[in-house]
């Protein structure tokens, strides 16, 4: 759902697009036709509303555009902002895309991939240079793919830091929303989906349908874009039942495609044969992978290390991680490392995607060529955050773990919380009360596993016995307060109150972490009954 990347600054290395003129660039681009009954504007509208009652009588404007970066949805805190807006030439049917218009917060997140803050002169076009723009990408949940983006915009003088947590609420709920109005045939090809990579560990999967494509890593890394055309016909015309397809990719390789038929799409299964397909365009490539190397990827705190140990057997094990290349020189790391990979136990190394590109790079070509009997295990950051000589080095893998953050995972947190309880050695008295269960379940825990551990040792150093009630979780995880919060409200509130235990209570430092000055602290910690 809503990525929870930091806003990146998009004007970072980025060349300006060549023959577009600034102070014309949002006018040329001719208005394109919004289609009011889009599934994102519909799965959008009511938070729109809802966002727009918290922001009138401000001077912020919210804008909703869709996939192309084309504006389908304008509000505004009052009159004069929308006129400001209106009159930079920001309008519903406005293109926002890069190409066309230059850096700015909606066409720039497309590009970047993620969440981005554009400010100022920082906008390629002169009509925005007296905003600040913040942009968010709206990740569909059923197809993982951008469906749209949010963006919250005001003039330079009134910027906030607290925007940006306001708007990640906002983009989380219109995501909410998308995965409910899934329907019942997406939802039946999404279960196959995950039962079929389930049962096929390690396979390449996908899931294609006429407006629906899921893959799994092993399956993005194995086909091209080139081959979707060929495997779009197949799920244009499934088989009446299972059957197996020969395959010639246009990276070179041959495979078996076992498909299944789900509705109207169909799951396809990859089996690479043993000898690649070589076409003219395509060198034979000696590849001596004789080594299991296993990738367990996963954002912070989703466990990692802990599925990571799950698959050590027995024998030797020796550990490595990325950050210790800092306190000693990448030499001294990979001698270390080539001297490991010489034995035969299993070499564990952790959070690749920190390595140096100078490492990843020889770690890869070794780990294609070398010859061993004990497994590697690598853990890394999600896929789709890999690139350069990161991505080649998973190419290695010859098996994948994806590790599902905790926020899709709410019907399993009660059982998560029991088993850490457990691990942590709480008291049998100790129980989680239905309210408390209900609470925590409904938070997005950035950090995932590690942060609900952290939240659960905090409370049973309060509580060593009884039913753990709503009221014994932290204060900044409780959603109730002693009256309804707007949601910019409540991102103020949550970012007070995380200020606050960061400073161990200190309310100078915590205004200062704010931004704010220590009597618009006090004040805001009476208007939220912060004690």
């Amino acid at each position: 759902m809503a990525a929870d990347r930091p806003f990146t600054d998009p004007t970072a290395d980025r060349s300006i697009p060549t023959g577009l003129d600034p102070h014309r660039c949002l006018d040329a681009p001719p208005l394109v036709d919004v289609n009011p009954n889009s599934r994102l504007l519909v799965a959008a509208l009511p938070i729109l509303d809802r966002v727009a009652d918290a922001l009138s009588g401000t001077n912020y404007a919210l804008l909703l555009a869709d996939r192309e970066a084309n504006v389908v949805d304008i509000r505004a805190g009052d009159r004069s902002v929308r006129n400001l807006v209106d009159g930079a030439g920001v309008v519903t049917g406005r293109t926002l895309a890069e190409e066309l218009t230059g850096v700015n917060a909606v066409g720039s997140v497309l590009e970047v991939g993620g969440a981005v803050s554009v400010r100022g002169d920082e906008h390629f076009a002169v009509q925005l240079r007296r905003f600040s723009c913040h942009g968010h990408p709206i990740t569909n949940p059923l197809t993982r793919r951008t469906a749209g983006i949010l963006d919250i915009s005001c003039d330079l003088d009134d910027d906030n830091p607290l925007v940006a947590p306001f708007l990640v609420a906002a983009v989380y709920d219109i995501e909410e929303r998308l995965l409910a109005m899934a329907t019942i045939r997406e939802r039946d090809m999404l279960d196959a989906f995950e039962r079929e990579v389930s049962r096929r560990h390690g396979a390449p999967v996908m899931a294609i349908a006429r407006d629906i494509y899921l893959a799994n890593p092993r399956a993005t890394r194995l086909v091209h874009p080139t081959d979707h055309i060929a495997l779009q016909a197949i799920a244009d015309d499934p088989p009446t039942r299972a059957e197996q397809l020969t395959m010639h990719l246009d990276s070179g390789v041959s495979v078996t495609a076992h498909v299944i038929r789900v509705g109207a799409g169909v799951i396809i299964t990859l089996d690479p044969l043993d000898q690649p397909f070589r076409t003219a365009a395509s060198p034979v490539v000696h590849r001596r992978n004789t080594v299991s190397v296993t990738l367990i990827c996963g954002e912070p705190g989703s466990g990692r290390t802990t599925t990571a140990g799950q698959h050590v057997g027995s024998g030797e094990v020796c550990w490595f991680t990325a950050s210790d290349t800092l306190p000693m020189t990448s030499a001294e790391w990979a001698c270390n490392l080539q001297r490991a990979l010489a034995a035969d136990g299993t070499v564990v190394i952790e959070d690749i995607h920190l390595l140096p590109p100078s490492l990843a790079h020889r770690l890869a070509g070794t780990l294609l060529t070398v010859e061993r009997r004990g497994a590697v295990i690598l853990t890394a950051c999600p896929v789709d955050e890999l690139t350069g000589e990161h991505a080649r080095l998973i190419a290695a893998a010859t098996d994948t773990v994806e590790l599902i953050p905790l926020r899709f995972r709410r019907p399993d947190i009660p059982h998560l919380i029991g088993a850490l309880l457990r691990q942590m050695n709480a008291p049998s008295s100790v129980c989680m009360s239905p309210e408390a269960l209900d609470v925590l379940s409904r938070q997005r825990w950035h950090s995932n596993l590690s942060e609900l551990a952290d939240v659960l040792a905090d409370i049973l150093s309060r509580r060593s016995s009884g039913d753990i009630s709503a009221g014994d979780i932290p204060d900044r995880y409780r959603t109730q307060t002693r009256r309804n919060l707007t949601p910019i409200e409540q991102a103020e509130r949550d970012a007070i109150v995380d200020a606050l235990e960061k400073t161990g209570g200190v309310k100078s430092a915590a205004a200062a972490r704010v931004g704010v000055s220590r009597t618009t602290l006090y004040r805001a910690m009476r208007r939220y009954h912060l004690s």
